[in-house]
C-alpha cells in the first residue's frame, strides 16, 4: 500500500482551486413528506477541483511534476484549502480517541460545536506555545503543553488526488487545459 509524501501540493495552484468540506447524510422521506436523517460521517471530507487553479504553462509543469511523483492516487501529500487553512487564538483540545493533547479547529454556530482534529499543522507557524512545548507536524499532538493552552497556527489537510489520469488538452496551445482534477481528503 502506498502512503504519505510530506510535501506540500503547490500553494499557487491550489489557492485558485474550487471546493471546500463534505458531509454525507442519508436522508429518508415518507410517503407523508415527513424524513429522517442520518449523520453517516462523525467528520466531514474536503474535495477541491484543482484545475482552475493552472493558469499557465509554469502552473501546468509544476502540476504535471507533483501528479508524476505522486503516480496519481498511490501517494497522499499536503494541500492547503483555500477556504480554511488557519486557526486564530483557539484552545488546544485533549483527543478522547488517544487522551493526547491535539491541534484542533472548532467550530461554533448557536449552541453547537463541532471539534475538526487537526493532523498537519504547517511546520513553524505554531505560536502560543509554551516554553519546551512541542508540537508533532505529522499527527498534530502536542507534548509540554497543556489542553486549553490558546495557540494560533496555519493548517494543511492530507490528500490525495481522485484520478490515475489526467485528461488535459491543448494547453500549451493557448485552450483549455483541464475540467477536472480532484483532490480528497484522506482520513
Amino acid at each position: 500500500m502506498a502512503g504519505f509524501h510530506d510535501v506540500t501540493f503547490p500553494l499557487g495552484i491550489s489557492r485558485g482551486s474550487r471546493g471546500g468540506p463534505q458531509w454525507s447524510t442519508r436522508v429518508n422521506t415518507t410517503g407523508s413528506g415527513h424524513e429522517s436523517r442520518n449523520a453517516e460521517w462523525s467528520y466531514s471530507r474536503g474535495r477541491w477541483n484543482v484545475a482552475f487553479g493552472v493558469r499557465d504553462d509554469a502552473d501546468l509543469d509544476e502540476l504535471l511534476a507533483f501528479f508524476m511523483a505522486r503516480q496519481g492516487k498511490a501517494y497522499s501529500f499536503r494541500f492547503r484549502d483555500p477556504l480554511d487553512n488557519q486557526v486564530t487564538l483557539q484552545a488546544l483540545q485533549t483527543n478522547p480517541a488517544t487522551g493526547l493533547v491535539q491541534t484542533a479547529k472548532l467550530y461554533t454556530s448557536g449552541p453547537a460545536t463541532h471539534v475538526r482534529w487537526i493532523t498537519l499543522p504547517v511546520p513553524g507557524t505554531v505560536t502560543g506555545l509554551p516554553g519546551g512545548a512541542s508540537v508533532n507536524y505529522l499527527t498534530g499532538v502536542v507534548t509540554g503543553a497543556p489542553a486549553g493552552t490558546v495557540v494560533t497556527f496555519k493548517f494543511d489537510c492530507k490528500c490525495r488526488f481522485d484520478t490515475d489520469f489526467l485528461d488535459g488538452q491543448g494547453f500549451r496551445e493557448g485552450m483549455a487545459g483541464f475540467d477536472d482534477i480532484a483532490v480528497i481528503e484522506v482520513r
